[in-house]
């Protein structure tokens, strides 16, 4: 993991956001570092782990396209997706279903690569985001930071889900033309 990511992740996810509440964290697996210790320490009251594959770090075997399926909706006061979105293939309905698990009031940090930052194909490696891109597909959250990672092309976000009202975006409208509306 980047230390970059580190210092984002430290920087913006506060002991109350994290202290006595249900924490989960999307692609978890301990590829080249993980947040473990340093979340561990907020004493959060769960901290959930998924990853598509088993392997260190991860407690259980999820596809994040399948979280709700999974875990229902609004369960989750902290979601953190570090360094795995450009991993996923179907992006689109692994946002959506992160947005869903999150509680009303509740944070995703969100960490990507960017466009010029090479393939790591661990285990594929489909997209880039941009900054601009980011904000649009948590536009309709409350963006508290949205930018680029300053050592290495990357997106760093943490965006609040609204206490009331909120809905799903149609993501696959505008970014996966290719993709049927069931498929989000």
């Amino acid at each position: 993991m980047h230390k970059s990511v580190l210092n984002f992740v430290r920087k913006h996810v506060k002991a109350q956001e994290v202290n006595g509440k249900q924490v989960l964290e999307v692609g978890a697996l301990d590829v080249n570092g993980n947040v473990t210790n340093w979340v561990l320490e907020f004493e959060p009251n769960d901290y959930i782990r998924t990853d598509m594959r088993p392997g260190p770090n991860v407690d259980h075997t999820i596809d994040a396209c399948e979280l709700v399926n999974t875990f229902g909706n609004d369960e989750f006061h902290l979601v953190l997706c570090l360094e795995t979105l450009e991993h996923i293939q179907n992006w689109t309905r692994a946002v959506v279903n992160m947005k869903a698990v999150t509680k009303p009031g509740g944070c995703i940090i969100l960490t990507t690569r960017s466009e010029g930052f090479a393939l790591h194909d661990y285990p594929e490696d489909y997209w880039r985001f941009s900054v601009e891109t980011m904000a649009e597909i948590f536009s309709d959250w409350c963006i508290e930071v949205v930018e680029a990672d300053p050592e290495v092309a990357g997106v760093f976000l943490k965006a609040r889900k609204p206490l009331h009202g909120w809905h799903p975006k149609k993501l696959w409208q505008h970014w996966a033309t290719t993709m049927k509306e069931e498929d989000i």
